[in-house]
């Protein structure tokens, strides 16, 4: 089975994000900024959030987004777990709600650690793809693979695939797969863990079906996300 190249939707590594910006001089602080609508299911009903990352070649110190128009609400970005190079406000389950964000324009304003404010805008709006159920989770093979599969959605760029502990963390990372891939074997033994899985202990698949913004510029694809929609099943760890 065929797998594309390790892929993390959400958290861009600090060493491929320099070294797209960077020569053998020292870089001038330079940002990219995402506005995305995440779609996903709360029993049986269908529900949506707004998702905001910025991601630098320095450290940040500050980042926000506020809206145009609208409201004019001020989102405050905090850095990201996983990499001192983005900051991000991620949707917590209070943040969704049962009908779409409306389409609006961004601001974002990004402080470096040097004081340096770098402004940039970013449009939200999508076109809300369907989202992908997951049609298989079991182990294989005694227990050495976890073989996961999913309905094909219509309008995704492709899918990714992601393994969570029951706090909602990331143990493992997201693999990344064109379209006309909708199943993937893990072998559960060879995998680098960011946590190693407990016999007995419930863990959380996710299956995301994403769609990048028209006409992106090739190779910034991961930096222009327009929706994301997400599928959930959990497992028992053999």
């Amino acid at each position: 089975m065929r797998k594309i190249t390790n892929f993390v939707l959400i958290v861009i590594t600090s060493v491929a994000l320099v070294s797209c910006f960077g020569d053998d001089t020292e870089p001038q602080f330079e940002v990219f900024t995402d506005a995305y609508v995440l779609k996903k299911k709360m029993g049986d009903e269908e529900v949506y959030a707004r998702a905001f990352y910025t991601y630098a070649n320095q450290l940040i110190k500050s980042a926000t987004a506020t809206e145009i128009g609208g409201a004019g609400e001020k989102i405050t970005l905090i850095q990201d777990p996983r990499s001192v190079y983005t900051f991000s406000k991620i949707p917590q389950e209070s943040d969704y709600a049962p009908y779409p964000p409306a389409a609006s324009d961004y601001l974002f304003q990004v402080t470096s650690e040097g004081g340096i404010t770098k402004e940039s805008q970013d449009f939200l709006s999508f076109d809300d793809i369907g989202i992908p159920e997951i049609t298989k989770v079991e182990f294989a093979e005694i227990d050495k693979y976890l073989d996961v599969a999913w309905t094909e959605v219509a309008g995704a760029d492709g899918y990714l695939l992601k393994i969570l502990n029951d706090e909602g963390t990331e143990i493992i990372n997201g693999y990344g797969f064109s379209t006309d891939i909708l199943e993937y074997r893990l072998n559960i033994v060879l995998e680098n863990w960011f946590e190693t899985p407990e016999q007995g202990k419930t863990y959380i698949v996710e299956v995301h079906a994403y769609a990048y913004e028209p006409q992106t510029e090739p190779g910034y694809e991961a930096y222009n996300v327009q929706e994301v929609s997400v599928s959930e099943s959990n497992i028992i760890w053999p």
